[in-house]
């Protein structure tokens, strides 16, 4: 299904107590988070929330303000050239390629140190998996796994946290980087 508006899309999720998940569409493609975004009820701005799986089983609502929705809807539109309401791995990590560099930067730290963990499988198995209405196993093969406008949102909360941390860790460096320069520092005579 797709919608011509955001208003469209919008009108089309129930309230919170709402629960319609499908597993799958055409082709054997698995759509995480699909039919799991909801319409929080009897708030003055919208709320959606999204619930994803922790990994200790129990599960976590993700909030999003109907401003993040809109912009998250209107970058997956950009993305879903063919409107076919969902967009392939290639498709998200091309996208990351260009327009995120919090991914290359992490990963050529990573290098830096002899490791190897490339950023975008790492954050492409951690959405599907968190998926509360698709559960994916393990073993299950993830090159089949597409993502819909709720994916889609699980995806953007990850690169926003991706973010947050890599800003963290960028500041705790030069932080200590001055504490030591003042630490080294020459002081003034000792005589008193």
């Amino acid at each position: 299904m797709t919608y011509t508006s955001a208003s469209d899309l919008h009108s089309s999720f129930g309230n919170h107590s709402s629960s319609s998940f499908f597993r799958m569409t055409h082709s054997n493609v698995l759509i995480p988070h699909r039919g799991a975004l909801s319409r929080l009820e009897g708030t003055e701005d919208a709320t959606y929330i999204l619930e994803i799986l922790v990994e200790d089983g129990t599960t976590h609502e993700l909030q999003f303000l109907r401003n993040d929705f809109d912009f998250s809807l209107r970058l997956f539109a950009i993305m879903d050239s063919e409107s076919r309401g969902q967009i392939s791995k290639a498709t998200v990590k091309e996208f990351v390629t260009l327009r995120c560099p919090v991914f290359w930067r992490r990963d050529d730290d990573l290098k830096a140190r002899g490791e190897s963990s490339p950023t975008f499988e790492e954050v492409w198995c951690a959405v599907a998996r968190c998926s509360a209405s698709v559960p994916i196993d393990d073993m299950e093969d993830l090159s089949s796994i597409e993502l819909g406008v709720e994916g889609w949102m699980v995806f953007c909360r990850f690169i926003a946290l991706a973010q947050y941390l890599e800003a963290k860790r960028r500041f705790s460096g030069r932080h200590l980087q001055q504490t030591m320069r003042h630490r080294n520092a020459p002081r003034g005579s000792e005589v008193v």
